[in-house]
């Protein structure tokens, strides 16, 4: 009969640092249990619930935790664009800039905010200027807190100050974005930017169509894959170039360990030099795990995953909430759980299964996240991922050899050409009327890890233990060390007897994905309130839209696909009426997205909005939706159950 014994110590330290993080999400744990935590380190018993809570203390402290600015207020300070701005609306631009001088502004040295610049002036990183600011209060989100962001401001005046001081790296970063406009043609130069430097700025609406429809934005924006190419390419470099020095110039050292190392290093400055996102630094992340396994050999792949894991986690524990987390986590899942299917395949059928896993396991999540699911996905990234490589290569080596550009140019020119290709045809791309919750999906993707992981043999705590293995479970009891109390004893066995086969069990997981996918979609939902001030509001057995949010197609943005849509389709519903109480652009624009979902849904206002190409009734007296419209002398009002629907 098979033993179970408890996970190991790296599970359940990743779980408890996870749930931990988890639990505080919604506020931070007082202080003073940070010396009960310390003081619960040392039992076993009490271990792993000490390092959550240590886990959670370390989320909202001063290192992790970027306080919002609290109050509106108009002030001067100084301000370094860190990244390359992108265009703002109806103009100017939009970044995020850190505080150099913060004048008499209610900031320190040092913070970062998001900025909108209205000024129709040209901006790059590095540009420093004296500015009057309108400071708006931060939202304490989780994405301002991954990317230490203050809140956000309205640049009113600015003058550049000239001969300020631009870091080593945005310089370099400027020197490099040159290079690549002084070698390659105009319509390229968006492409190379992004690919090579993280710079989307200038990819317009319909390059980002082209990459949402057939599924590939993962190729463009800098991630992990690119990371990986880079890694290797220089590895490769280095390893022969090693292996043809003396052996003692490097002393006996070994010369894929020199140039592991090596391309540790490069490629953790090619990280920053790509300004430092999140996703770079976890690929750099799993890197250096792997850099690990290859000096402690008893570390597996899996266990560098989950020291990979670890480390993203107590970098920036908001990391936890990040999407990109979550889909990267999982390919790298999926690959290494899926070893025993694809290990004695052939390179082609190998590529072709893995495309395969990953494609079916994580297209629910996609479908959750960004409400679409682009059916040419599995076929672009079983084209455009291998074709990436050489692209990549022949453009780097270009930018230092200028005999390289004419083939780097052709090259990038018919993959670009693929791409648009891929994503022109009608069913690349598809919108459900239904679309999954996020924790369906996550469960859905959990339960089908544990299914890959358990495909040709147990997990790795429902072996049989070694017979002189300390601390685990022997013929169904438990080694215990001399100095264990009776009482910790039993209280050892109490937490070593739950069923881990059970608790693992794939069928059990996809039960709870099914039951998650008919609560979030049948049980009653409450309203709704968006980011952007619009709202989904339910009364009555009704449902309505108050305000749309902005469409403008130059800047890439439509709020109501970001926001109405998917929560509609969550819980399968469909508006019964669309409320317009403001009448510029942020307010109306986006009214299109709706009425092209559902045309025959009325528009009612309580302003009057010329020149909109859309039936809107003003103020009407009766109306199916259940809204109570009032007309007076100074307007119109309108109230729905208990909400009164004000202008913005």
């Amino acid at each position: 009969m098979t033993t179970l014994r408890a996970p190991a110590p790296l599970d359940l330290t990743l779980l408890a640092v996870a749930g931990g993080i988890a639990l505080a999400w919604q506020g931070a744990p007082p202080l003073w249990l940070l010396p009960l935590a310390l003081l619960l380190l040392y039992p076993r018993l009490t271990r792993y619930p000490a390092l959550a809570l240590l886990a959670a203390l370390w989320m909202h402290s001063p290192w992790q935790y970027t306080a919002p600015i609290a109050v509106e207020s108009r002030c001067n300070a100084t301000l370094r664009l860190d990244d390359f701005p992108a265009r703002g609306y109806p103009v100017g631009s939009r970044f995020t800039a850190v505080i150099t001088a913060p004048g008499d502004c209610p900031l320190a040295t040092g913070d970062r905010l998001t900025f909108n610049d209205y000024q129709p002036v040209a901006r790059q990183p590095g540009d420093t200027l004296r500015a009057r600011l309108h400071l708006k209060p931060g939202n304490n989100s989780a994405a301002n807190q991954r990317q230490r962001l203050r809140g956000y401001a309205a640049i009113n005046n600015a003058e550049t100050v000239a001969d300020a001081p631009v870091p080593w790296l945005i310089r370099q970063r400027l020197a490099l974005a040159a290079r690549i406009d002084r070698t390659f043609p105009p319509a390229q130069r968006p492409w190379l930017r992004a690919l090579l430097l993280g710079d989307r700025s200038g990819l317009n609406a319909d390059a980002q169509t082209r990459l949402r429809r057939s599924g590939t934005s993962h190729l463009i924006a800098i991630s992990g894959l690119h990371l990986a190419l880079i890694a290797g390419l220089i590895y490769l470099a280095l390893r022969p170039l090693l292996a043809s020095l003396p052996p003692r110039w490097r002393r006996g050292v070994q010369p894929r360990t020199i140039a592991l190392h090596l391309t540790l290093a490069a490629s953790l400055a090619y990280a920053l030099l790509t300004g430092g996102a999140a996703p770079v630094l976890r690929a750099w992340l799993m890197l250096a795990a792997v850099a690990l396994c290859w000096h402690i050999p008893v570390i597996g792949s899996r266990d560098a995953l989950k020291l990979a894991a670890l480390g993203v986690l107590l970098q920036n524990p908001w990391q936890l909430g990040a999407v990109g987390a979550w889909l990267s986590f999982s390919a790298v899942a999926i690959i290494l759980y899926s070893a025993p299917l694809w290990r004695e395949l052939r390179p082609l059928k190998q590529w072709l299964l893995l495309q395969l896993l990953i494609t079916a396991i994580l297209t629910p999540l996609g479908w959750a996240l960004f409400g679409g699911i682009s059916l040419i996905a599995p076929l672009a990234n079983l084209i455009l991922i291998p074709w990436l490589a050489p692209v990549l290569t022949l453009a780097i080596l270009a930018l230092i050899l200028p005999v390289l550009v004419a083939p780097a140019s052709w090259l990038l020119d018919h993959y670009l050409r693929a791409l648009a290709q891929l994503a022109r045809f009608d069913l690349a791309y598809i919108t459900p009327p239904w679309q999954p919750s996020t924790m369906t999906a996550l469960l859905f993707t959990i339960a089908c890890l544990l299914t890959l992981a358990r495909w040709r043999s147990p997990l790795r705590f429902e072996q049989n233990p070694r017979p002189c293995e300390a601390g685990e479970s022997r013929g169904g009891g438990v080694v215990m060390s001399r100095s264990d109390s009776k009482r910790t004893r039993k209280l050892l066995m109490i937490l070593q007897r739950p069923n881990w086969q059970t608790l693992t069990a794939p069928p059990l997981w996809f039960a709870l994905t099914l039951a998650t996918a008919l609560v979030t979609t049948f049980a009653p939902a409450g309203d709704y309130h968006a980011p952007n001030g619009s709202a989904i509001l339910r009364a009555g057995g009704k449902t309505i839209i108050h305000n749309t949010g902005l469409r403008s197609r130059n800047h890439g943005r439509d709020d109501a696909a970001r926001y109405l849509l998917p929560e509609l389709r969550r819980h399968a519903a469909r508006p019964d009426a669309i409320v317009l109480t403001g009448k510029n652009l942020r307010d109306v624009s986006a009214l299109k997205t709706l009425l092209d979902a559902w045309p025959d849904t009325p528009v009612y206002s309580t302003v009057i909005i010329p020149n909109l190409p859309y039936p809107v009734t003003y103020c009407p007296a009766t109306n199916p939706a259940g809204i109570t419209f009032i007309k007076t002398n100074a307007g119109c009002s309108a109230r729905f159950g208990d909400a009164v629907l004000t202008a913005p």
